[in-house]
């Protein structure tokens, strides 16, 4: 069963956002992207706007797409302003994947036990995890987590510059800080 992505992109006029394109209605499934994003399905990246929740003061667009779940999906949400530090203009967009190795023993000589490249190990809470991307190196019970990185490339499908182009658009246009995709997931 597949993550699909749903959300608008939003523009602030004066102090009101207003829904400007139905992303979901456009976005393709990437889980590289998503992973890089915002956090979800593929958790050997780093993610950049992870688990933000719904803004408070967000469109009557997003606010009529949502009204009809039950219960409110997990939202998250990301400027212009950090979306066009990557580069988009490329067709690719290079980061970095972490392989997370795992060693057994305290002390100075804990003994090498494995690795993983597909996201969180079962032993570690997900702020611990977090905490390991971000610092290289956790030390939990009997047990030494290192990050490992290597270069990763993801390729930008269409569906995602034509997002990105009205994102940049709307950023020169009236500034990055105004203009953002708030999102959710199903």
């Amino acid at each position: 069963m597949g993550i699909d992505i749903l959300g608008w992109v939003e523009q602030r006029i004066q102090d009101d956002w207003q829904g400007v394109l139905d992303a979901g209605a456009i976005l393709e499934r990437d889980y590289r992207l998503l992973g890089l994003l915002f956090g979800v399905r593929d958790h050997s990246i780093l993610p950049l706007a992870e688990g933000r929740g719904l803004p408070e003061d967000t469109s009557k667009e997003v606010q009529l797409a949502l009204a009809g779940y039950p219960v409110v999906p997990s939202c998250t949400w990301i400027s212009w302003d950090e979306m066009r530090k990557l580069d988009w203009e490329s067709g690719k967009i290079v980061t970095q994947k972490l392989t997370i190795e795992l060693y057994l023993g305290k002390g100075d000589d804990p003994k090498f036990q494995g690795t993983t490249t597909t996201g969180k190990p079962s032993r570690l809470e997900w702020d611990e995890y977090r905490k390991l991307q971000k610092e290289g190196e956790l030390r939990k019970d009997a047990y030494l987590y290192k990050v490992r990185s290597e270069p990763l490339e993801i390729p930008v499908h269409d569906s995602w510059r034509t997002v990105v182009s009205t994102m940049e658009q709307i950023g020169k246009s009236c500034g990055g800080n105004n203009c953002r995709m708030v999102v959710w997931f199903e």
